[in-house]
């Protein structure tokens, strides 16, 4: 989420796609398929936004604070989110 957006959305698809298998085998199964796993359902931008805001932003707002020269990953990370909309 700190990448530059082309970068940061490969590696998002690539790790959604690795949690939509996983919710595609628990379907296949007859199991719960989890919430995230879920590629009927799950909004892409939606789950980014969500993983930026909750865990990304605060670390990186954290360290930023303490390691000034990380200022332009926050900054990029807030290019990321408002690209994700």
């Amino acid at each position: 989420a700190t990448k530059p957006f082309a970068l940061c959305k490969a590696w998002a698809q690539w790790c959604l796609e690795e949690m939509f298998q996983q919710g595609d085998e628990e379907l296949r199964l007859g199991l719960p398929v989890g919430i995230l796993n879920d590629r009927r359902e799950v909004s892409i931008p939606g789950s980014q936004h969500g993983f930026i805001n909750f865990v990304v932003a605060p670390l990186v707002l954290g360290a930023t604070r303490v390691f000034h020269p990380l200022l332009p990953l926050a900054q990029q990370c807030l290019y990321n989110l408002e690209e994700w909309r």
